[in-house]
């Protein structure tokens, strides 16, 4: 166990080592905890699975990253697999939200009362993200047209995933403002 004791320093020293063995100790000693932990929040096990597998492939990646001023190694370990269960439950509901809802029906507020049927191709999308910033254009782009979830820009562009959800929020109304001015001109 890595919760008491002189032997939980030496495990973690050897983890901050990149020594295999102690992953292995780690991942057989911790794996039915953070199986539970996910199994609790997915009802398909071998998603479970699979997403247990990630949290420890993160674990050993961020290792040097855990700091004991901040918790018990075995909560940073069960944060780690929730957190991953929880993102993947996000793009999974936001994948089927995707199928179901266009470009269109997200730009345009839910409550516009003009009765116009629109679709991502009645829109001439790429003449109205042409006119975005290109701040915003990219990360609308890699949302809602590429199917990438906001912390996936966040990462590729280097932001802050705040960044991306305040540049994704503002492009949209931007989008829409300008969509609505080419509607008032024509």
């Amino acid at each position: 166990m890595l919760n008491t004791g002189q032997g939980s320093a030496v495990l973690l020293m050897r983890l901050r080592n990149n020594d295999q063995t102690a992953f292995q100790e780690l991942h057989h000693t911790y794996k039915g905890l953070l199986l539970y932990t996910v199994g609790e929040l997915l009802s398909d096990r071998d998603e479970a699975a699979d997403l247990v597998q990630e949290s420890f492939v993160k674990i050993w990646n961020s290792i040097g990253s855990y700091d004991q001023q901040k918790g018990g190694f075995v909560h940073w370990m069960v944060r780690i697999a929730r957190n991953t269960a929880i993102d993947f439950l996000r793009s999974k509901y936001r994948g089927q939200q995707t199928k179901t809802c266009s470009l269109g029906c997200v730009a345009l507020s839910p409550d516009w009362d003009r009765g116009l049927s629109l679709s991502v191709d009645t829109l001439d999308l790429p003449s109205l993200l042409s006119q975005l910033a290109p701040s915003y254009r990219e990360v609308i782009e890699w949302t809602y047209l590429r199917g990438y979830t906001q912390a996936e820009v966040a990462q590729h562009f280097d932001l802050p995933l705040g960044t991306v959800k305040t540049r994704a929020r503002i492009g949209l109304r931007e989008l829409r403002k300008i969509y609505l001015y080419q509607q008032e001109v024509r």
